[in-house]
């Protein structure tokens, strides 16, 4: 699967996440419209990078246990903000292009993102 679609449905289960409204492992497949054990997978992928998520059968839902967000992508921060930084997966450095300024990078799951309140 590529990096692209990978990240999309990364998007789409931390959405559907946040609003509450997964319903159980048959429908959460069925809105991101891809298997169950397909579904499994991506779980495991988010739970490897550091999402915290469990189901809860009160709520028939899958929610985080703390408040959290995904995000990827590439954000320019100084060597020393890199290294305060909370909640990172991984990180490392941009090489050093002639006349520019050394840039770092960055890959988080954000554990310090606030659940909206519905």
């Amino acid at each position: 699967m590529s990096f692209n679609k990978q990240q999309t449905r990364l998007q789409q289960l931390d959405r559907l996440i946040r609003m509450r409204c997964t319903g159980n492992a048959g429908e959460f497949a069925q809105k991101l419209e891809i298997s169950q054990s397909s579904l499994f997978l991506l779980l495991q992928t988010a739970k490897e990078l550091g999402a915290e998520i469990h189901f809860n059968h009160y709520r028939c839902t899958y929610e985080y246990e703390n408040p959290m967000r995904f995000t990827c992508g590439f954000e320019v921060i100084d060597r020393e903000r890199l290294h305060q930084t909370r909640g990172d997966i991984s990180c490392g450095e941009l090489p050093n292009l002639p006349g520019k300024k050394k840039h770092s990078f960055l890959f988080r799951i954000s554990k310090n993102y606030t659940t909206p309140k519905f």
